[in-house]
């Protein structure tokens, strides 16, 4: 995907999807920590998952935890985290999404020992939704659940590419969002809308403490200095 239309670019023209421009880019059926801790430290969300102030506590020094360990990992690894992704070699951006994933590995089940099992279920749904809120061919392509056939898996890949080439607005994404749909049969369709649950307002989830710089997402080698 160019620069024109990165996953940044793509998330700053979806109106009302104050999720999805911060969280919007995480891959199908994955979980980045730093965006677990965001919203289970969220007030909406502590609502809607009735976190109790105990656990609230616990998970708020969880996230500061956290975002020491991602310091202290991009300062032994001798990387910058405030660096441009097009300012690094690939070598860089490999390197920050090893530390990535090797805290996802470490703190996300210390997150989810923190809920319940209806909570974790519905962090879940939330997830997802937000997720769905962009690059609807891609997330629908990563969902097991959904057992695709390859066919289906195709029309969805071929459809991401369409939406990767050209500038993403709602009208455009809602075309998408449709043509993407249609490849899905109805079984499929109650599937998803299980995994999504009851929907839950997006515009709710408004940033309230800086964020952690996170990885670039890696490009293929010969496209860094």
């Amino acid at each position: 995907m160019t620069l024109r239309c990165s996953v940044v670019a793509l998330l700053a023209v979806i109106s009302g999807a104050a999720l999805a421009q911060q969280y919007g880019d995480v891959a199908p059926g994955q979980f980045r920590t730093d965006i677990i801790l965001d919203l289970t430290t969220n007030p909406a969300i502590r609502e809607e998952l009735h976190i109790s102030e105990e656990v609230a506590t616990k998970l708020s020094a969880l996230r500061d935890e956290y975002r020491a360990a991602v310091q202290k990992g991009y300062k032994d690894a001798g990387v910058d985290p405030v660096l441009n992704q097009f300012e690094m070699t690939f070598e860089q951006r490999r390197m920050y999404r090893e530390i990535a994933q090797k805290l996802n590995d470490e703190f996300v089940p210390k997150v989810k020992e923190l809920l319940t099992a209806d909570q974790n279920k519905r962090l879940a749904q939330i997830q997802l939704q937000g997720r769905f809120r962009n690059l609807v061919p891609a997330v629908l392509r990563g969902l097991a659940e959904l057992k695709l056939n390859e066919e289906q898996k195709q029309k969805l890949s071929a459809l991401s590419g369409e939406m990767g080439r050209g500038v993403i607005n709602s009208k455009i994404h809602e075309e998408y969002t449709a043509k993407a749909m249609e490849v899905l049969t109805a079984e499929q369709k109650e599937t998803l809308k299980g995994l999504q649950g009851e929907t839950f307002d997006l515009t709710r989830l408004v940033p309230r403490t800086p964020r952690t710089p996170r990885p670039p997402r890696l490009a293929p080698p010969g496209k860094g200095k």
